[in-house]
């Protein structure tokens, strides 16, 4: 039984989608640290190359019927992967969603999703019809996968590249420009297609964009499988991390590598915080603390425990630095329980937190000098 060159790249496609699916599901048992809009992506791409080895033909014969809705769902599944890698993406960069950028993904994927089980429901009724709805669904399926990884996720990692000058971000960018590219041979794909006419160096184009597809996933999947923690590196500056007691006294902090260079003194901050949260109760009579104090370039996140607070001072805040944030309180106040229980206000005791740093930040970097 042999195979031809888009069966092959959708096989390995599947492989792949599969291994990094693995990856990160033991990633999120072991360590109990997830990106979960990047696991449901993978599962879907997964899903996604399987239907594509279905509707090859090759493993079971499927009658034109079937082939054509299994051709449907194939390009659906990939466009939620598409639409779910986005919001991994945005996760990097930000607390929230960006509306225009989220409207854009979203809009592309109705109109796939809508075009592709139209085709579907009414194949047999008008065919001139049925070849619009096929532009409208392609369109969808390139544009999206276009914008996501090209114009999205390209400048992400270039971002990244140039605040950490470290190799991975830049063998990312080159992973984001290929697969893009094979968008854009996709796109012309989709013209000549449209139009009825294809030069005789056109012919090539599928091949060819299933080959860039396969090579830009590899170097991807490569690279996280050389470190699988770099999944969570931010783009961005974290100056410093602390941990006070809900009546402000500190008990632990530790200041990190960023680009910009930025003097903080613990004990100003941590009494700045305390007297806030001081004037919030008493003009508002409530306990609750104050989540975040911002400024045009600089960021406070605060997360309450039961008996602390943790704090980080950041450029920019994003889904996974808050995620992490939470999970950090959780896991001090489960360290040193006994200690806070007695009340104990010995820095020296809470050394042992800079332990728990690295599986839950493995973003930053300790400035050792700090410890």
């Amino acid at each position: 039984m042999a195979l031809e060159v888009t069966e092959i790249a959708s096989l390995v496609i599947t492989i792949l989608f599969g291994v990094l699916l693995a990856l990160f599901v033991v990633q999120t048992i072991k360590r109990k640290r997830s990106a979960l809009a990047l696991v449901v992506s993978l599962f879907f791409g997964l899903f996604a190359g399987i239907t594509a080895i279905f509707q090859s033909g090759k493993l079971i014969p499927i009658s034109g019927d079937l082939s054509d809705i299994l051709m449907s769902l194939q390009l659906n599944l990939y466009g939620v992967q598409f639409f779910f890698f986005y919001i991994f993406l945005e996760c990097l960069i930000s607390k929230d969603l960006n509306i225009k950028r989220f409207a854009v993904v979203f809009g592309l994927l109705l109109m796939q999703t809508f075009s592709l089980w139209l085709i579907v429901a009414f194949k047999s009724y008008d065919p001139g019809v049925n070849f619009q709805l096929w532009l409208f669904a392609d369109l969808g399926y390139t544009l999206s996968g276009l914008f996501v990884y090209l114009l999205f996720g390209l400048p992400i990692y270039l971002k990244t590249y140039f605040y950490t000058r470290e190799r991975k971000p830049m063998i990312f960018s080159f992973a984001m420009m290929l697969v893009g590219c094979g968008f854009i041979l996709s796109l012309f794909s989709d013209y000549y297609d449209y139009i009825g006419s294809y030069p005789e160096w056109a012919s090539t184009l599928d091949p060819l964009t299933n080959i860039v597809f396969v090579i830009g996933l590899l170097i991807f999947t490569i690279t996280y499988l050389s470190d699988i923690n770099y999944i969570y590196r931010l783009p961005n500056d974290i100056f410093m991390l602390m941990v006070l007691t809900k009546a402000g006294i500190p008990l632990y902090s530790v200041k990190l590598k960023s680009r910009k260079k930025v003097d903080i003194e613990g004990d100003l901050l941590s009494g700045m915080l305390s007297a806030i949260n001081n004037v919030f109760e008493a003009i508002f009579q409530s306990e609750a603390t104050i989540r975040s104090i911002s400024s045009e370039n600089v960021h406070l996140l605060m997360e309450p425990g039961e008996e602390i607070v943790s704090a980080v001072i950041t450029d920019k805040p994003s889904f996974f630095l808050v995620q992490s944030l939470k999970r950090y309180t959780k896991e001090f106040e489960t360290l040193f329980l006994q200690e806070l229980k007695d009340k104990n206000r010995d820095i020296a005791i809470y050394r042992g937190a800079s332990e728990i740093i690295k599986p839950i930040f493995p973003f930053l970097i300790i400035d050792k000098e700090s410890i």
